[in-house]
């Protein structure tokens, strides 16, 4: 496989070094060019652990290599794509926007793509890059951890859509609860057929029994392969044990894990297909490089051939239809805010029914705490109240914060979902609309170029206690001090379980106003990249037009052999054996 291999890359090195002369006026696309050609060189297969917030990707990752290396947490990550490959000893670097890069310590990590060390991505991060002395790096295999999908932020979303080109093999993480979601099908039918190879595993099996997960396996297994059409396999995993089988070095939990059964299988497909995938995949990316690349030429050959006046008129025909397509998609801002409007309603009912629940459990698990330690010292049972307190607040809107964070993220991204197959639609019909007027073939439009939702909607606790008086209660007797700060505990308590509430609402209702924003710019960018792509063609060819009919000829000339070099590595590559 690796001598097969090496005939590919030959072939693939070739092809890049023609389209790089072909080209090379063309500087936008020799970026993309430089980074196949150095993934060629590399032979390095870029494995991407994919899926939702919270379904436990980084743990993944840490189980594969062995060792607690990323950082996990129960809040969502920022928008970053960290990349972890071989390398003799540890460096870390942090690449940010601009390509600026820093390197930094292991232990930092954190402060660059977790939410609590990074919010929002304030610092402008592209992506981390880790080299790490791993046996399981060294055969040239690249693990990437990327953001949720459709859960941790719009731009989260964004930045993994945008990164697919790059994957040449998926590992998309399910979790036993809840079941495959609205959100990870979108993606699912989005990706089909744009990454080679994608693994499923059902992580986080150690909460059920053989039973359960069998069920849960095949629910998901029917939905999925009803909305992606085809057989799929999912492989039960568990990472928490498999971290710790492989710290403890314990067979027996490795085994539990799953672990055994699914390295197997990884490993013997890295064994006989990686070279083949690598190349299928390089070569996928070059010929979506090469459709936008003669869509550019021909518009600018069009451009150059029609006559002035009737280009004119071609390209106000094109624009009006453009703003036909963009009023088409004038409704998306009213309905989607008419939605978050129905969504905060039924949080308002929910966060009421739960207000009303949790008040007296509250202050029963209050009065328990109060009883068992009241024989305390005045400023030990305060402080003691004081900590048992904040701790059941967050406890008490954990659980329920959780599952209200699944109703709201399925009903925005519904909504979201729409809206984005319509943006792509769009961007769809604009470029056939400048095939039809333009006479010219339309590039398709590319997965990474989908839209989803940003949905990191967590709740912060506090220490919220309010304390109930001065340094001179603390003079009075002992049983009177008892009974006063019983009684302002249980006032306190009501107030906070309200005010609290009123925190988890307004998170809400800023992250789904944030995100709607955020998502309504990210449609008119995209369109508006679109638009000013062919623009753009069209008024260089408009430019090469006026330098006279000797010049004009000439460059039609240039434009027609490489439109037909073009044609010729595209034949050839797919015939690249597959």
């Amino acid at each position: 496989m690796l001598e097969d291999y090496r005939k590919s890359a030959g072939f693939l090195d070739r092809r890049i070094a023609e389209l790089e002369e072909i080209l090379g006026k063309d500087g936008g696309f020799l970026e993309e060019l430089g980074y196949l050609r150095q993934k060629v060189e590399a032979g390095a297969l870029n494995v991407a652990v994919l899926g939702q917030f919270k379904r436990g990707k980084t743990s993944f990752i840490n189980a594969l290599i062995g060792e607690d290396l990323l950082p996990t947490s129960v809040i969502p990550l920022t928008s970053i794509i960290t990349v972890l490959k071989y390398g003799s000893k540890t460096q870390v670097k942090v690449i940010f926007s601009g390509n600026r890069e820093k390197p930094i310590q292991m232990k930092d990590i954190g402060t660059y793509v977790t939410e609590k060390g990074n919010p929002a991505n304030g610092k402008g991060v592209l992506l981390v890059e880790i080299d790490y002395p791993s046996d399981y790096l060294k055969s040239g295999i690249v693990l990437i951890d990327t953001p949720g999908v459709g859960s941790t932020f719009l731009h989260n979303t964004e930045v993994t859509y945008k990164y697919l080109g790059k994957i040449d093999v998926g590992i998309f993480l399910l979790s036993a609860d809840p079941p495959v979601s609205h959100a990870e099908l979108q993606f699912l039918k989005e990706v089909k057929g744009k990454i080679p190879v994608i693994f499923f595993i059902l992580n986080k099996t150690d909460y059920l029994d053989d039973k359960q997960v069998k069920e849960v396996s095949e629910f998901n297994r029917s939905i999925m392969e009803k909305e992606m059409g085809g057989s799929i396999n999912i492989y039960p995993f568990s990472a928490k044990l498999a971290l710790e089988g492989k710290i403890r070095n314990e067979r027996k939990l490795l085994k539990e894990s799953g672990l055994e059964e699914f390295d197997k299988v990884l490993n013997e497909f890295f064994a006989k297909e990686k070279g083949r995938v690598l190349a299928l995949s390089i070569r996928n990316s070059l010929l979506r490089l090469i459709g936008d690349a003669s869509m550019s030429l021909e518009l600018q050959r069009s451009s150059i051939t029609t006559p002035l006046e009737e280009l004119e008129t071609r390209l106000e025909e094109f624009k009006e239809g453009v703003e036909r397509i963009r009023a088409g998609q004038a409704d998306a801002e009213p309905i989607i805010k008419s939605e978050i409007v129905k969504i905060m309603e039924a949080v308002d009912e929910d966060l009421d029914s739960f207000k009303k629940e949790q008040e007296p459990l509250l202050l029963e698990a209050l009065e328990r705490r109060f009883r068992e330690k009241e024989s305390l010292g005045k400023r030990e049972l305060m402080t003691e109240i004081e900590e048992y307190y904040a701790h059941a607040i967050q406890e008490i809107f954990d659980s329920w914060r959780a599952k209200e964070e699944e109703m709201v993220r399925e009903r925005f991204e519904r909504i979201v979902s729409r809206f984005s197959g319509e943006a792509n639609n769009a961007i769809e019909r604009i470029k056939e609309l400048s095939s039809e007027i333009f006479k010219v073939k339309a590039s398709h439009v590319e997965a990474k170029d989908a839209f989803t939702l940003e949905s990191g909607l967590y709740y912060k606790t506090e220490r919220i206690f309010v304390s109930f008086g001065d340094e001179a209660k603390f003079i009075l007797p002992g049983f009177a001090f008892r009974k006063l700060l019983w009684k302002e505990l249980k006032r306190s308590a009501l107030e906070n379980l309200d005010m609290n509430c009123g925190r988890v609402r307004y998170d809400f209702l800023e992250r789904l106003n944030k995100s709607s924003m955020r998502f309504l710019e990210q449609l008119d960018k995209k369109v508006d990249s679109t638009v000013k792509s062919i623009t753009d063609s069209i008024e260089a060819g408009k430019k090469e037009s006026r330098k006279g009919k000797k010049e004009a000829a000439k460059r039609i000339s240039e434009i027609e052999s490489r439109l037909e070099n073009l044609n010729g590595i595209s034949s050839a590559l797919n015939g690249l054996k597959q």
